[in-house]
C-alpha cells in the first residue's frame, strides 16, 4: 500500500496486491532431505532449485520431517480443562444430578489438582447443554422388571377394552388446599409482592372426580374429612350408575361393560371386594356389565383424571385471585 498525489492536492491510497506465500509441496521437500541424507555438498542448491529458501531448508533437514505441524487450534498443553476433566464431570453428573459446584469443584482438586472456579465450570456444563432444573425424585421401585410387567398389562388391557367399544371412565380423588394462593407476584424494584390474607390457613378438602370421553363429569364428591376404604366404595358405586344411566341413552355404549379405571391409593383396597357386596345387595344392577381395571404400579401419567385436576387447581386459584375478599370455601 502506498500514498500517491492526485496533481490537484488530493491524496489517494493505491494497494498493492501481496503476493500470497507459496506453499512447498512434499515431494519438494523430499528432494530436499534426500539431498542433505545423502551427503550432497549442494543440497542447499536443491532446496533453491525447489524454491525452498534457505532458513526453511535448514529447519526441515533439523526437523527431518516433510509434513506441516498443525498450526493454532486447541492445545492439551495449554489448555486448563481439559478433555478428561469433562469426561469425569459428565459421569459426576450421571452418578449424582444433585451435585454441587463445589463439590465438583473439590473432585476434580482432588483427581487432577487443578483449581477450577464455580463460574468456569458452569460455562463448560452449560457448553455441554447442562442446566439447572427442579429434581425429579424416582422410587428405586418404579422400574423394576415386575412393575413394568404390570404396566404393560394394564396398557394391554385398557387397548382392549378401547377396541371393544366400551365406555371407559377414570376416577381419582386429589387433596385441595382452601388457603389457596399463587407463590409468584410482580412488584417494583425494592418493594414485596404483597397478598392480604387470613391467619390461618382454613381447612383441606378432598375432591373425588370421575370422567369419561363423551360424557365429561361422570360423579363428584367433595370431603372435608379423610376418604376411606367404605366411601370409596359407595363413590365407585354412583358412578357407575350414573355411567349406566348416560350409557344406555348412547346407541354407541347402550348394554356394553363400564370399566372403571382407579389407580393403588390406600383407600381404593378391597374396591372389588367391596363392589361385589353392593352389587349383590341391589340385582337391578347388572353386575356383567361392572369392570374395574387397576394402573399399573407408578403410573399417574396413565390417568387422564390428572390432567382435569390441573385444570381446576389452576381455575381455582385464579377465581380466589380476582375475588380476594374468599379465602375459605364454605
Amino acid at each position: 500500500m502506498f500514498i500517491a498525489c492526485s496533481g490537484h492536492g488530493s491524496f489517494r491510497v493505491a494497494r498493492t496486491k501481496i503476493a500470497e506465500k507459496k506453499k512447498h509441496t512434499a515431494a519438494e521437500r523430499q528432494r530436499v532431505l534426500d539431498a542433505f541424507n545423502d551427503g550432497n555438498p549442494n543440497w542447499l542448491r536443491v532446496a533453491a532449485d525447489n524454491g525452498i529458501c534457505r532458513s526453511a531448508a535448514y529447519a526441515l533437514v533439523k526437523r527431518q520431517s516433510t509434513e506441516d505441524k498443525p498450526r493454532g487450534g486447541h492445545r492439551d498443553s495449554i489448555t486448563k480443562v481439559t478433555t478428561v476433566m469433562l469426561i469425569s464431570l459428565e459421569e459426576h453428573l450421571d452418578n449424582d444430578a444433585s451435585i454441587t459446584l463445589e463439590q465438583m469443584h473439590c473432585r476434580i482438586m482432588q483427581d487432577y489438582g487443578v483449581s477450577l472456579s464455580a463460574s468456569t465450570l458452569s460455562r463448560h456444563l452449560l457448553a455441554m447443554t447442562y442446566t439447572v432444573k427442579d429434581v425429579r425424585l424416582e422410587k428405586d421401585a418404579m422400574n423394576t422388571p415386575a412393575n413394568k410387567e404390570e404396566r404393560r398389562r394394564f396398557a394391554g388391557q385398557l387397548k382392549a377394552h378401547q377396541a371393544a367399544g366400551h365406555m371407559i371412565v377414570y376416577m381419582d380423588e386429589t387433596n385441595y388446599n382452601c388457603y389457596v394462593s399463587r407463590t409468584k407476584g410482580r412488584a417494583k424494584r425494592g418493594e414485596r409482592a404483597v397478598i392480604i390474607g387470613p391467619g390461618s390457613q382454613g381447612f383441606n378438602l378432598q375432591i373425588q372426580l370421575a370422567v369419561a370421553n363423551g360424557m365429561g363429569i361422570v360423579n363428584k364428591n367433595l370431603v372435608l374429612k379423610s376418604i376411606d376404604m367404605d366411601m370409596n366404595a359407595s363413590f365407585i358405586l354412583d358412578t357407575y350408575v350414573a355411567a349406566l344411566k348416560w350409557a344406555d341413552t348412547r346407541p354407541d355404549f347402550r348394554g356394553k361393560p363400564i370399566v372403571i379405571v382407579l389407580d393403588n391409593a390406600g383407600a381404593h383396597e378391597r374396591s372389588e371386594e367391596l363392589m361385589e357386596e353392593r352389587l349383590n345387595e341391589d340385582p337391578s344392577l347388572p353386575r356383567a356389565r361392572f369392570f374395574l381395571l387397576r394402573l399399573g404400579p407408578y403410573s399417574p401419567m396413565c390417568n387422564p383424571i390428572e390432567g382435569c385436576f390441573s385444570v381446576l387447581k389452576a381455575e381455582a386459584k385464579t377465581y380466589v385471585q380476582a375475588n380476594r375478599y374468599l379465602r375459605r370455601i364454605t
